[in-house]
């Protein structure tokens, strides 16, 4: 198993501030550090600010519960519009099979019973 070293956070600065703004490449800049490139680019996805706050987490989890909520509406809605749809539908294929039996057979059946 590797051994984990735990890297300054002066030193994830001024990489990361030698990146931003010196313009040179994330490679670079970590071989110089001694660090590997994939660390690098966590602390660039992770803005460099490690642990979130405990006021950020509830922030958090109160913005997932709203969305959560968005999103169960959304599907509800959904769910009706598509049984009104096939309820439409329906409707609307019973009226055809009326229409095609008022005006496709009806008439066949009164030309055979006249004849």
């Amino acid at each position: 198993m590797k051994k984990q070293y735990r890297i300054a956070p002066e030193v994830r600065e001024q990489i990361l501030r030698r990146i931003k703004e010196e313009g040179v490449s994330v490679e670079q800049a970590a071989k110089d550090a001694g660090v590997h490139n994939t660390t690098v680019y966590g602390w660039l996805g992770r803005g460099v600010k490690g642990n979130p706050s405990i006021g950020e987490l509830v922030r958090l989890k109160r913005e997932n519960a709203e969305l959560l909520a968005l999103v169960g509406e959304l599907t509800l809605k959904a769910s009706q519009l598509k049984k009104r749809v096939d309820q439409e539908t329906e409707i609307h294929e019973s009226q055809a099979r009326e229409d095609a039996w008022r005006f496709a057979v009806q008439p066949v059946l009164r030309i055979k019973a006249v004849a």
